[in-house]
């Protein structure tokens, strides 16, 4: 029986943690892709950049850019990249602290673009050290 609880115990402490968001492209809305920051609350500043003329910009969320052109997100290092709904002609790129979206087409789109934050180890070390603990406890 303390098997089975410790080995559900250091399950969950070594899954727990990594919440997935979506990074809001629309608080750079109207702007061309250049360089804009978005920061969001306890996980970072996302930097977005990209080729600059007229016709690549951010409209209701979603970023279009043309044939050749492409845009990078880099993002803190507490966070991974997951995905994003990308339109067709659309090559993605991650290399672990930057995505790069670079189009092969006309009117290629990305937008919802999805990242999990993830716990830092010391955390979910102590989450499972609590666990290992409780159950010696109760031992006694």
């Amino acid at each position: 029986m303390n098997k089975i609880l410790l080995s559900s115990i250091c399950a969950a402490a070594l899954t727990t943690g990594a919440s997935a968001f979506t990074l809001d492209l629309a608080q750079l809305n109207g702007q061309s892709l250049g360089t804009g920051v978005i920061t969001m609350p306890g996980i970072g500043a996302f930097t977005v950049t990209g080729t600059t003329p007229a016709s690549s910009f951010i409209n209701g969320g979603v970023a279009t850019i043309n044939n050749g052109q492409s845009f990078s997100i880099i993002y803190p290092s507490n966070v991974s990249y997951v995905g994003a709904l990308t339109g067709a002609s659309l090559n993605v790129v991650d290399n672990g602290s930057q995505v790069t979206y670079t189009s092969t087409g006309n009117n290629a789109s990305a937008s919802s673009l999805t990242f999990n934050q993830v716990p830092e180890p010391s955390s979910t070390a102590l989450l499972g050290l609590g666990g290992l603990a409780l159950i010696l406890r109760r031992r006694k």
